[in-house]
């Protein structure tokens, strides 16, 4: 159930959506919904692209918030191997709050392109707070995760 689904919300002043829709942000983005892969400096954590968007969905309902693309540009960096560069906004139309970021994806075109617009999307919404992977740039949060996962493998 998103924030503005609860009869409490049709009554509510903009100042009381705000604050219990700032409450839900603070949360942690569930175990569940992170992934793990090798990067340069070690192990990354992220949050799935999918679970981003039900998170999304579930604080500002599915039309409480929008994407549009600034920008898509891609260059060939030889036969069939592709960078692209998204800029993209996420709005969420109830506080007409605007974030703006930049994303990047390479392989080939489509798979660059999709990368791009997800990685945009994702550091986008996680100014929003926790519950959109903000919390992952914490590296006491992630200490948690670690041990978290640590303990559901010996389970």
């Amino acid at each position: 159930m998103n924030a503005f689904d609860t009869s409490y919300f049709e009554n509510a002043s903009r100042g009381e959506k705000r604050k219990a829709v700032d409450e839900l942000c603070k949360r942690h983005a569930d175990l569940k919904d992170l992934n793990q892969r090798t990067s340069g400096s070690g192990m990354l954590t992220y949050i799935e692209g999918n679970a981003l968007i039900d998170n999304m969905n579930e604080v500002f309902g599915s039309t409480g918030w929008n994407t549009r693309i600034v920008s898509l540009e891609g260059t060939l960096l030889e036969p069939r191997k592709w960078e692209y560069m998204c800029t993209i906004e996420v709005t969420v139309s109830e506080f007409n709050s605007v974030r703006q970021d930049v994303g990047f994806g390479a392989g080939d075109r489509e798979k660059a392109s999709k990368e791009a617009v997800t990685d945009a999307i994702k550091r986008a919404c996680r100014q929003y707070g926790n519950y959109f992977g903000n919390s992952l740039y914490d590296k006491g949060h992630l200490a948690e995760l670690e041990i978290e996962r640590k303990q559901k493998k010996q389970k």
